[in-house]
């Protein structure tokens, strides 16, 4: 009697084991407008080597925040020196809107400051990708984050030039996830 008492207990734990799996742990913690965006986790790196040398290389490492925000640090690394670039955070703002907010860092005498940018608007997005929009007359107009044909981080700005706009793409290869 013992025996069959468990042996539908078996036969429920081998359903539950080879069932799909679930959602993913980062997928639980991010605020579920921006789960789509849960690829670009971890570091990633544009250039080549690792910056030890005299050539910079740039490196963009994307995490889940406590509030369930992706956000970033940009920076080079130039001769084994860090060098901050940038700060993101794509977050749900108090209206329910996808919001990029980003924080540059500017050299002043021998320290970085950091200086905020208006807030950019998520304009569109699918699972591989997500295009923020500007206020007017800030620069960059646009930031597109979008997943690469090889699997890379592809990010392009909207820049002005000579002849009105350009958009100049950055392409990051993944170094470690999150």
């Amino acid at each position: 009697m013992q025996r069959l008492a468990t042996a539908p207990l078996l036969a429920l734990a081998l359903v539950a084991a080879c069932s799909s799996p679930g959602p993913s742990p980062a997928d639980l913690r991010v605020a579920p407008e921006l789960a789509d965006m849960t690829w670009m986790l971890g570091l990633w790196r544009a250039g080549v080597g690792d910056g030890s040398g005299p050539r910079p290389a740039q490196f963009e490492h994307w995490q889940i925040a406590d509030d369930g925000s992706l956000i970033s640090a940009n920076y080079q690394r130039v001769q084994g020196e860090v060098v901050p670039n940038q700060n993101s955070a794509m977050r749900v703002d108090p209206m329910g809107r996808v919001v990029l907010e980003l924080t540059k860092y500017q050299l002043v005498g021998e320290r970085y400051v950091p200086s905020p940018l208006p807030t950019y608007r998520l304009a569109e997005s699918g699972p591989d990708f997500a295009r923020f929009e500007g206020p007017d007359g800030v620069v960059p107009r646009s930031f597109l984050y979008q997943k690469g044909p090889k699997g890379q981080l592809v990010l392009s700005l909207v820049l002005p030039s000579a002849d009105g706009e350009k958009e100049y793409f950055v392409s990051f290869d993944k170094v470690s996830e999150e």
